[in-house]
C-alpha cells in the first residue's frame, strides 16, 4: 500500500496502487483513442505501394517514380506522428486530405507530386488498413481472455456452487462449468471477428472515384504489397459499402454482451452477503468517505459501461449510412470512427477482466455451503421418486415441490430434510407415503452427488466439463495459430514493399 506524509498508510487507494494490468491497459487505450483519427501511417504505406505499382506497370517513368518514392520515404522519416513537420491525414478533413501532396510539392514540385493521384481516390483503403490492425489487437486480447477462462475453469472443475436461473437457485453447477459457458459464446464471437477480418482485409485501392481506371493499373499487386487477402472487385462497392464495419461491430457487441453479464455475476458473488469469491486487493479501491468499503466492483462496472458504448458504436455504424445513396458519402467515411473506438475499448476491457479473473479466489467451502442449504438439487429428488417408486414424473414433481414448501415454512435447510418430511409431503399429494430412507433422500439432495451424476454431454460433471475444456483448448490453439499467420502475412507484405522501395530508389 502506498503511504502519505508521515509514512502513514493511506486508506484511499489511488491509481498507482492498482494492478499493472489496469494501468497499462488504460494508458494504452487513452493513447490510441487520442490518435484514432490519424491515418498518416496508413497513408504513407498505401502511397508507397501505389507508386511502386505505377512504376512496375510503366504508368510513370522509373526515374520520376523513384524520386517520388524517395520524397515520400523522407517525409515519412522526418518526424513522429505528433511532429508538426509531418503531415497528418484525417479522411474527414478536406484540408488534411491534401496535406501529403502539398508537402511533396514543396520538395519535388507540383507536377511530380501530383502523380500519386493517378488512377485512385484518396480515402481508400485507409479505413481498412487501420481497422484490420485494430481487429488483430482486439483478437489478441480476446484469445488471451479465452485462455484465461479455460485456465480458471480447468482449475475449478469440482468447485460445486449453486446454479441460478431468474436470479434464484436452479441446479447445482461448478465454477468451472459456469466459466466454460461464458467461454463458448465468446469463442463464437471470436469466429465472427475472424470472419469480419476477412471482409475487412480486402483491398479497395484502385477503385477510382467509383468507376475504376483507364490506366493499366494492377490492383492485385497493390493488394499484395499492402498485405490484403484479396481485392474488393466492384469499384462502386469499394467506396459505397459499409458492411465490414457493421460486421466487426456486431462481433464486438457479442463479446461485450457476454462479458458484461459475466462481470455482474462476479460482482454479485463477491458481495459480503454471498462471499463466494475472494476479490484481489490489486483490483479494489475504497470509498473516500466509508473506510470499510472494498470497491472491487468499480472495475467490473466500468466494463459494463463500456459494453454500452460498444453497442452504441454498432448502432451508430448501422444508422449512419442507412438512408444514404449507395455511393461514396461522408456517412460511409464517418463509420470508421465508432469502429475504431469500439476496437480500442474491447481490447482494453478484455485485458483488465482477464487480470481480474485470474486473481479471483473461489471460496469453495462457501459455495458448497450455499448449494447444500438451498434446494437446487430438488429435481434429483423427484428423479429418485420416479426411479424407485414408479410414480409419474409430474406427480413426483408435486411431491418434491411440497417438500420444499414445508421445509421453507419450517426453516429446514435442504441438507436436513429427512424421510418423515418427504412422507408427509407425499401423503398430502397422493394420500400415501414413499418409504424412502434418510440416506436416499440426502444423497439425492446432495449437490456434490448431483454434479457427479450429471454426466451427459455438456453437463456439469467434472469429467465431462474437463473433456470440454480440453477440446476448447485445442480449438483455441488453432485460433492462435491462425492469428499468428495473419500477422506473418502482414509482416511479409511490409518486408516485400520495403525491398521494392529500396530497389527502386537505389538503397
Amino acid at each position: 500500500m502506498s503511504v502519505i506524509k508521515g509514512k502513514r498508510p493511506r486508506s484511499v487507494r489511488v491509481l498507482e496502487d492498482f494492478s499493472e494490468t489496469i494501468k497499462s491497459a488504460e494508458q494504452r487505450a487513452e493513447q490510441e483513442l487520442e490518435l484514432i483519427k490519424d491515418f498518416t501511417d496508413t497513408r504513407f504505406y498505401s502511397e508507397k505501394s501505389w507508386v511502386v505499382m505505377l512504376i512496375r506497370q510503366g504508368i510513370i517513368e522509373r526515374g520520376q517514380g523513384a524520386e517520388l518514392l524517395r520524397a515520400i520515404v523522407e517525409l515519412e522519416r522526418d518526424g513522429s506522428a505528433r511532429d508538426s513537420s509531418r503531415p497528418v491525414f484525417t479522411p474527414s478533413s478536406s484540408f488534411n486530405i491534401w496535406s501529403l501532396e502539398k508537402r511533396l510539392s514543396e520538395r519535388i514540385g507540383e507536377d511530380l507530386a501530383g502523380n500519386i493521384n493517378i488512377g485512385k481516390t484518396l480515402p481508400e483503403p485507409h479505413a481498412r488498413l487501420k481497422a484490420r490492425d485494430k481487429i488483430l489487437d482486439a483478437m489478441d486480447s480476446l484469445l488471451g481472455f479465452l485462455k484465461c477462462l479455460l485456465d480458471v475453469a480447468t482449475a475449478n472443475l469440482d468447485a460445486v456452487m449453486p446454479g441460478y436461473t431468474h436470479m434464484s437457485q436452479a441446479q447445482p453447477t461448478t465454477f468451472g462449468h459456469y466459466l466454460l459457458s461464458v467461454h463458448d459464446p465468446l469463442m463464437r464471437a471470436a469466429g465472427e471477428l475472424e470472419s469480419s477480418y476477412v471482409s475487412t482485409n480486402q483491398s479497395t485501392l484502385g477503385c477510382g472515384a467509383l468507376a475504376g481506371s483507364s490506366w493499366p493499373i494492377d490492383r492485385d499487386l497493390v493488394a499484395q504489397l499492402l498485405g490484403f487477402d484479396g481485392v474488393l472487385e466492384n469499384t462502386n462497392d469499394c467506396v459505397a459499402s459499409a458492411d465490414f464495419s457493421v460486421s466487426t461491430l456486431a462481433a464486438l457487441a457479442n463479446v461485450m454482451i457476454a462479458v458484461s453479464r459475466l462481470t455482474l455475476d462476479l460482482q454479485v458473488w463477491g458481495m459480503e452477503e454471498i462471499k463466494m469469491l475472494g476479490v484481489p486487493e490489486s483490483y479494489s479501491d475504497t470509498s473516500s468517505m466509508m473506510p470499510q468499503k472494498k470497491n472491487y466492483g468499480g472495475q467490473l462496472e466500468r466494463i459494463r459501461l463500456d459494453s454500452a458504448k460498444v453497442i452504441a458504436c454498432l448502432q451508430e455504424a448501422a444508422v449512419l449510412p442507412k438512408n444514404e445513396p449507395f455511393s461514396d458519402m461522408l456517412a460511409v467515411l464517418r463509420i470508421r470512427y465508432p469502429l475504431l473506438e469500439a476496437l480500442c475499448i474491447v481490447e482494453k476491457d478484455l485485458v483488465i477482466l482477464g487480470g481480474f479473473l485470474s486473481t479471483v479466489v473461489p471460496q469453495r467451502e462457501r459455495m458448497l455451503e450455499l448449494a447444500k442449504s438451498g434446494f437446487s438439487s430438488a429435481a434429483e429428488l423427484a428423479n429418485l421418486i420416479v426411479r424407485t417408486r414408479g410414480i409419474p414424473y409430474r406427480r413426483a414433481h408435486h411431491i418434491t415441490g411440497t417438500v420444499v414448501r414445508l421445509a421453507d415454512e419450517r426453516s429446514i435447510a435442504a441438507d436436513r430434510v429427512d424421510a418423515p418430511l418427504v412422507d408427509e409431503a407425499a401423503s398430502l399429494v397422493t394420500g400415501d407415503v414413499l418409504g424412502l430412507s434418510d440416506t436416499q433422500i440426502r444423497s439425492a439432495l446432495d449437490p456434490g452427488a448431483f454434479v457427479a451424476a450429471h454426466d451427459s454431454r455438456g453437463a456439469v460433471a467434472p469429467e465431462e466439463t474437463g473433456r470440454m475444456c480440453r477440446q476448447r483448448r485445442q480449438a483455441l490453439q488453432q485460433a492462435v495459430e491462425r492469428q499468428s499467420l495473419r500477422r506473418q502475412v502482414l509482416q511479409q507484405a511490409k518486408a516485400r514493399l520495403q525491398r521494392e522501395v529500396d530497389e527502386l530508389i537505389g538503397r
